[in-house]
């Protein structure tokens, strides 16, 4: 069974009136109501159809033997597993038993009233749909009887309920965002423990659910419940990808956000199949509701005779079709028709016609629509099929691709694959020349994570590190850089055809599919980018570069000797919280930046202990730390589409998890759309008292079976969106970055280092990291004369003469760190490798004067050509 938040609009009301019933006899009974039977609901054996036949010794025997294992079996169910199921009738009876016997202070909780109306409204909502007629008048009359119950007992009980608060409706909330049009539910909350004085009640011994309605009319109102929340799903969706389009939203966001809508729509139908085993398949109760709705209107479901060959349905009823994605049946299984799994016919371009971005589609009549539909759908419908053959290797998997692959494998066609086609069409009506901008900011990520590899591979040339054997760098070879060069440099579905079929045509050019399957390329690029960030942590780890320069940053703006903020390195401690980069939160002292570091580097914390004596070096079982990947959602999706890992149902599970916990948190970041970082989705709300509406919302979403299946994509589109910037954090670049300023400070700072050092401090190039830990030492050494370190030539007395490094360490990074007000801009070219970058800092040297623009500076390995204008003697 689907959990609170996944479950759709009929669970909720199986729910919520299974909650009604057992709240009403818990407390009917509680104030002395005893007329209801009080037995278990244990299923008896099934009335002999020979019963008058006389019953052998054997068959007596077999069947007392059966009625005591069926009793046995009811003494081993826990008592609050029970169930017994309220007859509709006996709501009105209790809940008039109720109000007779309320005394004071006893109320009524204002949820009991708040879950009878969700129920009466969805009740309602189908009733509606199914109006009076011929055809369903016994369905429709169950409706109104069962309404008219749940109807009666608010009446009966809204005189009675807590008068602590009005109970809010949808209109006094207004949020101008995605969110605008979406209808918010109230909260149904454990009904007994609500606050206020109410009688004593004990936990009930049964859980008590309401009567339905005969399985035919209750598997109408399932069914209606089905495409009604299928229906607002898409609403959502179609509303992202506008917000997309209109560069509100970034391109991961939108394609993760809607693959996962189709994963609820999945789950979704399945539920419904398995509550309702008489609805064979899809296209049968498609078909019937379309039927009925026809019949509802007085017209025949068949297509009008000018519409034979074209429109498979009638026309007049194209919103209802759209509704029921009848007409992407239509389209579907016309193609379904014609593959099998060895066969995948070749779509000739131009055969239904030519599709023209450039033509508004809202002046397009009904037909005109759906074949255009057919034209989009069509064209891509050869290379979604080979597509769906290259599972293995495929880069990330859409469910369009996955829902098409087993249409052709398993001749079957599911809801889900209809409403994965509709979203496929639908982004076509809303980028319609735009279509492609989403494959070239595809191409665009691949190139730049090709050059950031490629520039790291040259910056390190032949240096080699234990840590970091080659092959780690095959692994990136074969899993990144290969991906991008074999799917957006070439074109891996064309290959595959002309491989399957001879003199196969090129479609309208190379890329076909990518070029018009934006969910794709925002989920390859989910992919890469979420790749790109696990490899870049790991190096920045084997290297260590970018977390020593951390420690070092954070000592010296402690001390107040550099003053700027490295904007890039204040990113990565706010992602990868002070914490974790300093173990413990950021040290503010000489003595802390040392031990600090030292755990950072594997030592043990027990050897800082001030009863200790000292022992050397002792190591920490935790060995050295690092940092690691960021992003909880998106850590869950990392397998799903990077190894594509059948992984569609925990992943969707394991993100509810983490929005139920982390939601309430969410709505207290920006108050404002737009103060919050471009194509970043926050609330942004519009009302009289902004704090009200948004204490509304954080009620609202505070236990996790309040919120719907759209406020569910909604926060995970929110999280994402959050998230995804830190994916594009380039560890990679950072790393280079540090090492080179680590690498000048050590040239620079080598003659001071020297004063306490002896010339082999280092002894590989590898060990450059290294250098922070020995300024650190030099440093706690001055404030503690009485300690000596191995390495140090002399014994500091002076504890100023301990900050010497630090403070030129800090000078130094004060004028490396970037200003746009104060910097130039400057190339480096180290080992061949052009680095540029704006940054601030005096060059001296080896006497101790600045050096000039222009001048060649030989550093030993590095050579450094400055260019920039002079200003007072800094470049």
């Amino acid at each position: 069974m689907l959990s609170s938040n996944l479950a759709g609009t009929y669970q909720r009301y199986k729910e919520d009136t299974n909650a009604i019933a057992t709240y009403l006899v818990v407390t009917a009974k509680s104030f002395g109501y005893n007329l209801l039977p009080d037995d278990n609901s244990v299923q008896k054996p099934p009335k002999n159809k020979n019963k008058n036949k006389p019953k052998s010794n054997k068959s007596k025997t077999k069947a007392k033997s059966n009625k005591k294992q069926l009793r046995d079996a009811a003494r081993r169910v826990p008592q609050q597993q029970r169930v017994q199921v309220l007859p509709i009738k006996e709501f009105l009876s209790l809940a008039a038993y109720i109000t007779t016997r309320i005394k004071s202070p006893y109320k009524v909780p204002l949820s009991v009233l708040s879950t009878l109306k969700r129920a009466i409204d969805a009740r309602r909502k189908s009733n509606l749909w199914f109006k009076t007629n011929e055809a369903n008048e016994e369905s429709d009359e169950g409706h109104v009887h069962f309404i008219g119950i749940l109807e009666g007992v608010y009446d009966i009980l809204k005189p009675h309920s807590q008068a602590l608060h009005q109970v809010e409706t949808d209109e006094d909330l207004e949020i101008d965002n995605i969110f605008a049009n979406l209808e918010l539910e109230e909260p149904s909350e454990a009904f007994l423990n609500s606050p206020g004085t109410k009688p004593e009640l004990k936990e009930p011994r049964k859980k008590y659910e309401a009567e339905s309605m005969e399985e035919k009319f209750e598997m109408l109102f399932a069914a209606f419940s089905l495409f009604d929340d299928i229906f607002r799903i898409y609403g959502f969706v179609r509303n992202l990808w506008d917000q997309y389009h209109t560069g509100k939203s970034d391109l991961i966001t939108v394609s993760v956000t809607s693959n996962t809508a189709i994963d609820m729509v999945r789950r979704l139908e399945q539920e419904f199949f398995k509550q309702f085993s008489s609805a064979k398949e899809p296209k049968e109760v498609i078909n019937m509701l379309f039927h009925i709705k026809c019949l509802q209107q007085g017209v025949l479901p068949d297509p009008k005779p000018a519409h034979v060959g074209s429109v498979p349905f009638n026309i007049d009823m194209y919103e209802t079709a759209t509704f029921l994605l009848m007409d992407m049946l239509s389209l579907v299984s016309s193609f379904a028709d014609v593959v099998t799994p060895k066969h995948t016919p070749i779509y000739r371009q131009g055969f239904f016609g030519t599709y023209d971005p450039k033509t508004d589609r809202a002046k397009m009549s009904n037909v005109q629509q759906f074949q255009e539909d057919k034209i989009i759908f069509a064209a891509a419908f050869t290379d979604l099929c080979f597509l769906a053959k290259c599972k293995d290797n495929i880069p990330a998997e859409d469910e369009l691709t996955r829902g098409i692959r087993i249409m052709v494998n398993d001749r079957k066609i599911h809801i889900w694959t209809l409403f994965a086609a509709r979203l496929f069409i639908d982004v076509h009506h809303l980028l319609r020349a735009d279509i492609g901008i989403p494959f070239k900011q595809l191409q665009e990520l691949g190139s730049k994570i090709k050059d950031t590899w490629n520039t790291t591979l040259r910056f390190r040339g032949s240096l080699e590190l234990s840590t970091w054997p080659p092959h780690n760098d095959m692994v990136i070879e074969e899993t990144m850089i290969k991906l991008i060069d074999e799917w957006l440099f070439e074109d891996r579905i064309q290959l595959t055809m002309k491989r399957t079929v001879r003199n196969v045509p090129v479609p309208d050019g190379d890329f076909h599919l990518f070029r018009q399957h934006p969910l794709l390329c925002g989920l390859f690029a989910f992919s890469l980018r979420m790749r790109f960030h696990e490899y870049g942590v790991d190096y920045a780890n084997a290297w260590g570069a970018v977390l020593y320069t951390s420690h070092l940053y954070n000592a010296v703006q402690q001390e107040g000797y550099c003053q700027k903020p490295w904007m890039d390195l204040e990113m990565l401690i706010g992602t990868q919280t002070p914490e974790k980069v300093f173990v413990g939160g950021k040290p503010t002292n000489t003595d802390a930046y040392l031990k600090h570091f030292s755990l950072c580097m594997g030592h043990s914390v027990t050897q800082y202990a001030r009863d200790r004596r000292r022992q050397g070096t002792v190591a920490s079982r935790g060995g050295p730390r690092g940092l690691s990947t960021v992003g909880q959602v998106t850590t869950i999706l990392r397998d799903r589409y990077c190894e594509n890992a059948e992984l569609h149902d925990s992943s969707l599970e394991a993100i509810e998890q983490v929005i139920n916990a982390n939601y309430e948190v969410d709505l207290d970041t920006e108050d404002d759309a737009e103060a919050a970082e471009p194509g970043l989705l926050f609330i942004n709300l519009k009302t009289r008292d902004k704090k009200q509406a948004k204490e509304h919302l954080r009620k609202k979403v505070k236990h996790s079976a309040q919120l719907s299946l759209v406020e569910m994509l909604y926060a995970l589109s929110v999280s994402i969106s959050r998230e995804a910037p830190l994916l594009a954090f380039d560890y990679f670049e950072l790393h280079r970055t540090c090492w080179m300023v680590l690498d000048i400070l050590q040239k620079l700072l080598h003659e001071r280092i020297l004063k306490y050092y002896s010339p082999g401090y280092l002894e590989t190039k590898t060990q450059l990291p290294w250098v922070v830990g020995y300024i650190f030492r030099v440093a706690s050494e001055g404030q503690h004369a009485s300690m000596q370190l191995p390495g140090l030539k002399k014994l500091l007395r002076d504890a100023t003469l301990g900050d010497e490094l630090l403070a030129c360490a800090g000078a130094r990074l004060q004028y490396l760190i970037e200003d746009e007000t104060m910097g130039t801009q400057m190339d480096l070219q180290v080992q061949n490798v052009a680095w540029q970058g704006r940054m601030m800092f005096p060059v001296e040297d080896a006497d101790g004067n600045v050096v000039k623009v222009g001048t060649k500076i030989d550093l030993g390995e590095y050579e450094l050509i400055l260019q920039g204008d002079d200003r007072a003697g800094q470049v």
